[in-house]
């Protein structure tokens, strides 16, 4: 026979078939008179209750837009939920991979375990229930899938959305890691920690060991796009030798000993390396990699670590000035490294506020053209911190950008026209690729020629963009050398 149990006030009654009764225990008798699959019919004393309120929350459980969760409920279901798009009033949710409809507060969602997802609250955070009580939470922001970076490793990986992450480990240390990400830096995350990036998502650390982190970022793994590689190169003759100093402080004397159409092989402060070709790295003695950009048999451009070096002729100068970022770079935090007879220091780039507008701002150093440190203030649109501007996020989507719902039954599917696709469009400013760079309003542009304005560092083709133009690389250590010179 179909029997139900019921709930009443938190006391369950016992398995009641059709015709039985209960007494619950302010005396009150509930029968049931009908049991379907989904519904009980029943009555209290013989008389029908009125309805006060359908699909309430007795308690609730709280998730923040861009956090996946992982509750389970009294019955032992587990349930993976994460906010899909939310307003001042509604919101719809992804439970199980299942795309909910839009819900307003009070209103409620059949699952397809037929148990109901009740909306009490859409605010900062969206509170829930599912048959009218609270989940027990289990975990934020899990890793169902991983990528794995090491130290001394630039990556270069793609979101399914086809946004882009440049992603480098700044630090590594008794199990816990920085990382740097489209240039913002991290807090020290450990094992299952997360940081809430300044695009919304999170990134999540399951273990940083053994000179790797494994990390996800919205609980998946990434798309590989491109492993060790270089956001700046320098550039070798066949047999040249230099040496160059890194914004790690490293200095490495490197020599380009063979060149051919496919390889380089270089030696690195006496260390030889295997032969390199385009895009591969050889990781030194110190932790950090060598990398591959481009090579002929005439001349092969490289870097460090993801980054070009400063060129260091001959013997170390008493005096000279020093940009990490190679001028004007609002988005990356650099620092000065200034050196005369009489002091040594660096300085570091810092956020500030405007007194006048009370704007945050990135008080950004550079080397000025008579080899002294320059500071500019510089706006951030999005807010500075640890001194570098935030990176601007993505737009939310519109109603017509969220994922498709099948229709209902009886409800013709019709096939949307495929969007347009802008082939000079790019995803994530500043990054440089075959001569271009991204520019600001996401397009592909050409890459500016030396004395010729500028506002970013990737802008130029040299890299280094002072006092609003593009100058070349090689400009800046005559002037270097010139000041060598004249103190010695």
């Amino acid at each position: 026979p179909n029997e139900a149990k019921l709930c009443i006030n938190g006391e369950i009654t016992d398995l009641l078939a059709e015709d039985e009764n209960y007494k619950v225990s302010d005396g009150k008798t509930f029968v049931i008179t009908d049991v379907n699959s989904d519904s009980v019919d029943f009555c209290v004393d013989g008389h029908k209750l009125a309805v006060v309120a359908e699909n309430f929350c007795s308690s609730t459980s709280e998730i923040e837009d861009g956090v996946t969760s992982i509750f389970k409920d009294n019955d032992g279901n587990d349930y993976e939920i994460k906010v899909v798009h939310s307003t001042s009033e509604e919101v719809k949710l992804s439970v199980n991979g299942e795309i909910t409809d839009s819900i307003a507060e009070g209103e409620s969602y059949k699952l397809p375990n037929a148990k109901f997802l009740t909306i009490d609250d859409v605010g900062g955070e969206v509170e829930f229930c599912i048959n009218g009580e609270a989940l027990q939470l289990i975990e934020e922001n899990p890793c169902f899938s991983t990528n794995t970076i090491e130290d001394g490793q630039l990556a270069l990986f793609k979101d399914d959305s086809g946004n882009l992450y440049e992603i480098k480990i700044v630090i590594i240390l008794g199990g816990e890691a920085k990382l740097s990400i489209n240039g913002e830096i991290t807090k020290s995350l450990s094992e299952d920690e997360s940081y809430k990036l300044s695009t919304g998502e999170y990134l999540t650390v399951t273990d940083a060991s053994g000179g790797e982190v494994e990390f996800c970022i919205a609980s998946k793994a990434l798309q590989v796009v491109e492993t060790n590689s270089c956001s700046s190169t320098n550039e070798m003759q066949k047999g040249e030798t230099n040496s160059f100093e890194y914004p790690n402080g490293k200095v490495y004397e490197i020599k380009a000993s063979i060149l051919t159409s496919t390889y380089a092989k270089f030696e690195v402060n006496g260390e030889v390396t295997d032969a390199l070709k385009i895009g591969e790295s050889h990781k030194l003695s110190d932790g950090d990699s060598i990398t591959v950009k481009s090579v002929s048999n005439e001349k092969v451009s490289f870097c460090i670590g993801g980054v070009a070096g400063f060129v260091v002729e001959g013997d170390e100068p008493e005096f000279y000035c020093r940009d990490s970022d190679n001028g004007l770079d609002y988005y990356n935090k650099g620092y000065i490294h200034y050196k005369s007879d009489t002091a040594e220091f660096k300085e570091y780039d810092e956020c500030g506020t405007d007194v006048q507008t009370g704007e945050d701002v990135v008080q950004e150093k550079y080397c000025t053209s008579d080899n002294t440190i320059g500071t500019k203030h510089y706006h951030c649109s999005e807010g500075c911190k640890d001194g570098a501007c935030m990176i601007p996020p993505k737009e939310p989507p519109e109603e017509d950008e969220l994922p498709d719902i099948p229709p209902h039954e009886g409800e013709e599917d019709i096939p949307e026209e495929e969007p347009e696709i802008d082939p000079n469009a790019c995803e994530q400013m500043g990054i440089r690729k075959d001569g271009k760079y991204c520019s600001t309003d996401k397009k592909w542009e050409n890459q500016i020629e030396k004395e010729e304005y500028c506002d970013n560092n990737f802008e130029c083709k040299s890299n280094i963009c002072v006092d609003s133009k593009c100058i070349s690389g090689s400009l800046i250590q005559k002037i270097i050398s010139w000041f060598a010179n004249l103190f010695n």
